[in-house]
């Protein structure tokens, strides 16, 4: 099994929900995920749960039951993930690059994206995301900021659900 530990995205697994693996047809990819789940190589945050679970559908429902008895969730209040969590708010603030909107939205604690970030600075984990750059230019101020912007100025890894799915074999016939 794959050695590094990798933090899903809430739209790892909302994306495939909905278009790529629905529960009525794809069970399989849902089982094998539940299973490397409690491998302790996949890791989901608290607040990460949280902005799954407010769908209360299938997947809340797949969720609940896949992070039963697992070592898979983590909190955020963890002293060294709080201070990467500054840093990168500091970074956001003053790199002249995106709109106050933008800003405001990313400092409101219950957005996973910065979380994700100063987790894996924290901890040397993967981010896996469906997220792709927004390539900010100070001349036109971005309204959104992107996990692949931030965790490239951090140096932080992050890949696509594809990628993970190599690396954790994700295979069936």
């Amino acid at each position: 099994m794959n050695s590094e530990k990798f933090l899903l995205d809430a739209n790892s697994l909302i994306a495939p929900s909905k278009n790529f693996y629905p529960f009525d047809f794809a069970m399989g990819f849902w089982e094998h995920m539940k299973r490397i789940m409690k491998s302790g190589n996949v890791l989901l945050l608290d607040v990460v749960c949280d902005e799954i679970t407010k769908g209360g559908d299938k997947l809340t429902t797949w969720l609940k039951e896949a992070i039963k008895n697992t070592p898979c969730k983590i909190t955020v209040q963890d002293p060294n993930i709080i201070q990467k969590y500054s840093i990168i708010q500091n970074h956001i603030n003053s790199c002249n690059l995106y709109k106050q909107q933008a800003i405001l939205e990313w400092a409101d604690v219950s957005v996973a994206d910065p979380w994700l970030i100063a987790t894996a600075m924290a901890k040397n984990y993967v981010i896996i995301t469906f997220e792709d750059h927004g390539n900010p230019q100070p001349q036109q101020k971005s309204k959104r900021i992107k996990i692949p912007d931030i965790a490239d100025y951090f140096n932080v890894k992050y890949y696509d659900l594809f990628y993970f799915m190599r690396k954790m074999n994700f295979l069936w016939k």
